[in-house]
């Protein structure tokens, strides 16, 4: 049959169009992957611009949901039917009295995705239904009154992450970045942009894209279920850790929980924080979650080899168990009895140095330790006691001093005539009283109330028809002139 029949150039035209789109996505990750790693000023540059485009984005979600500007969030507006005013339906928000700016919504889900993401196909389709959707309140986006950012820090050199407290919530929200070089399936600029794993790749398991976990054992432990890490994530942040709790792991009823400090603690050694960060975290996960049997936790700080290469590693791990937290009587103790109560292991790696910090391998962390008690020199009863060493004379057989014996030159006291009565110390002279500063006078004028605020509002109104009518009086003089 003719129709059947596959021409030579629908081929080699088919095999072009696979070659262009192969092109397209293997050759920037392949750019992407050899790229030497930045430098310190370059890193830092990158960091700025991360911190920059993470106030863009907020700025723009903040704008909605709103308060409708057309019906003032009434969700009706006054109507004109010929003699007579109605009240209909708000055409902008439909009568919802809240709004969703589409301009706002377009920069936030497009315009600062990946231009991965925005050459997916049908995306445009999917962004307009989905507006259409949180427009009528299907569910209405979160409304954000006011924010901070938290943190911000870099994932190795082209991922970054950026953390928002958001209203009156104390746990902050992590939003993942992905930076996009020039050229990068069209990109006209280097640019942050909103991380999305369907279109931009795995997400690197180590903030250095670098290979070793820090534990042998890593790759038994499961990932725990969202809601649990939900829950795990809202304790740890009410505990005000100065380390990052960075993954959460399970095995057969038992928690792992591998921290990293923060970038910007970086004016206090890890060894100083781990101890008290240790009791809070064993603390908050006992005392908010009831799933497991024994906690784990692995503080992994930065480390340097001979090659000059940084990579995460374990330097302490801390184990508690359930039946040490409830019947060890947790509760009662103080800080110190507590540290104390913890199952502490150190670890050490051969051929890597610790940074921040004067020795190399780690040592076991402590606060609020009292001293080490001194030795003591006590015979036990199996023992003879040790006869103290007899004063060094320099050989001439002088014996010792007499208690009882005054120093030469001072004279014997009697004992017939009484001591003299203690003399009372003379009293201080007086001092005197300082004269008290007078303190300046204020010349800040006071705030005016709201009701002279509308009448001052009323008289400019005033003051401004007045001047317009005598303006108009003058031009009409001058016309009839």
């Amino acid at each position: 049959m003719v129709g059947s029949v596959t021409h030579p150039w629908r081929r080699t035209l088919g095999a072009l169009c696979v070659l262009l789109v192969a092109g397209l996505f293997l050759v920037p990750a392949l750019v992407e992957a050899r790229d030497p790693p930045l430098d310190e000023k370059a890193r830092k540059k990158r960091l700025s611009k991360l911190r920059s485009a993470g106030g863009k984005w907020i700025t723009h979600r903040k704008r909605f949901p709103s308060r409708c500007p057309q019906c003032k969030g009434a969700g009706k507006i006054t109507s004109q039917k010929g003699m007579r005013k109605i009240r209909i339906k708000c055409p902008q928000c439909d009568g919802n009295r809240a709004w969703v700016s589409r301009k706002d919504y377009k920069k936030i889900y497009y315009d600062m995705r990946s231009p991965a993401f925005r050459m997916a196909p049908d995306i445009q389709d999917r962004l307009n239904d989905q507006y259409r959707l949180a427009k009528a309140g299907k569910p209405w986006p979160t409304m954000i009154k006011r924010y901070r950012i938290r943190k911000w820090e870099m994932v190795g050199d082209r991922h970054g992450i950026v953390w928002f407290l958001y209203n009156a919530s104390r746990t902050p929200t992590a939003t993942y970045w992905v930076w996009v070089p020039k050229g990068t399936h069209g990109s006209k600029r280097d640019e942050w942009c909103v991380y999305d794993s369907r279109y931009d790749g795995p997400w690197p398991q180590d903030e250095d894209e670098l290979s070793p976990s820090g534990s042998s054992e890593a790759a038994s432990w499961e990932a725990v279920s969202p809601m649990q890490g939900k829950s795990l994530r809202a304790a740890v942040s009410a505990a005000r850790l100065t380390w990052r709790a960075a993954e959460y792991g399970q095995r057969s009823g038992t928690l792992l929980v591998q921290l990293k400090p923060w970038a910007d603690l970086k004016d206090r050694l890890p060894i100083e924080r781990v101890a008290e960060d240790a009791v809070r975290l064993h603390h908050a996960i006992y005392n908010g979650s009831t799933g497991w049997d024994t906690a784990v936790a692995e503080w992994r700080v930065r480390w340097r080899d001979v090659n000059n290469r940084i990579v995460f590693k374990t330097a302490w791990t801390t184990k508690l168990t359930r039946t040490a937290f409830e019947s060890g009587g947790w509760k009662e103790k103080t800080a110190v009895e507590r540290l104390r109560m913890l199952d502490w292991e150190v670890h050490s790696h051969d051929g890597w140095r610790l940074l921040r910090g004067d020795a190399e391998q780690p040592a076991s962390p402590h606060f609020g330790e009292p001293a080490p008690a001194p030795a003591d020199d006590t015979p036990t009863p199996d023992e003879p006691p040790v006869e103290p060493a007899p004063p060094d004379d320099g050989g001439r057989g002088v014996p010792p001093p007499d208690d009882d014996e005054p120093a030469p030159g001072v004279p014997a006291p009697d004992d017939d005539k009484p001591a003299p009565p203690p003399q009372r110390p003379a009293p201080p002279p007086p001092q005197p009283t300082p004269t008290p500063t007078p303190e300046p006078e204020s010349w800040e004028l006071p705030k005016p109330s709201t009701k002279q605020m509308r009448d001052g509002k009323k008289g400019i109104a005033r003051m401004l028809e007045i001047f317009n009518l005598a303006k108009e009086v003058y031009n009409e003089g001058v016309e009839a002139h």
